[in-house]
């Protein structure tokens, strides 16, 4: 899955309910191009930054900042690898979760034809 498709899925999961105006309103991007971006169109940098800050307002992110940020100060140096290799090996099962999900539907589709 590329960086585009997983900040939009991270974006959707944090807000669900909203609509091209609200999505516009909270990213700072213009309607039209908030369409043609889940349509598909490839974001700029910029774009990328906008979605990444909406998504960076919500609570969890402030809290996982402000926990790695304590953990550097407060814990000791295994401790933080353990962390370290539990949070490697999460984004690793989500990486083959998303794989898998894709190929799936990759392969209902071609059954489906």
């Amino acid at each position: 899955m590329n960086l585009q498709k997983v900040i939009l899925s991270q974006y959707k999961e944090n807000y669900p309910q909203d609509k091209l105006k609200e999505i516009s309103a909270r990213t700072n991007i213009q309607i039209t191009r908030v369409f043609r971006i889940l349509n598909g169109a490839e974001m700029k940098l910029t774009e990328y930054e906008s979605f990444r800050s909406a998504i960076n307002t919500d609570y969890e992110a402030d809290e996982l900042v402000l926990l790695a940020k304590k953990s550097l100060l407060l814990l000791s140096k295994e401790k933080r690898e353990t962390f370290i290799s539990q949070f490697k090996h999460s984004i690793k099962i989500n990486n083959y979760q998303s794989l898998a999900c894709s190929s799936l539907n990759f392969n209902i589709k071609v059954q489906a034809l």
